[in-house]
């Protein structure tokens, strides 16, 4: 019978092998909190995550500098021939 002092997670729970008071892993992933990460961002651009400063190294900042200038090249090249290619299409077209 279902008394409403009995909780549902005592009721619908099976018998413990380890001991009355010992908490299963099913039951902790539902009655203790998830702790989040916690990111900010300096003023100078680093990174802070749950209250640490994020070390890197300088050749690490170096390679992600140098490669998002190097995409960022080659992007502005593939726009500029997307774009010549439209053009010679238009005139193209217009001439016939």
């Amino acid at each position: 019978m279902n008394n409403p002092t009995n909780s549902q997670v005592e009721f619908y729970r099976g018998h413990q092998q380890n001991g009355e008071n010992e908490r299963r892993e099913e039951d902790k992933k539902f009655s203790e909190g998830h702790h989040k990460i916690e990111i900010e961002y300096k003023k100078d651009g680093r990174k802070v995550v749950d209250g640490k400063v994020e070390e890197q190294s300088a050749t690490t900042l170096w390679t992600r500098t140098l490669m998002g200038g190097v995409l960022n090249h080659t992007a502005e090249i593939v726009e500029n021939e997307e774009e010549k290619n439209d053009e010679s299409t238009e005139t193209q077209s217009s001439k016939d």
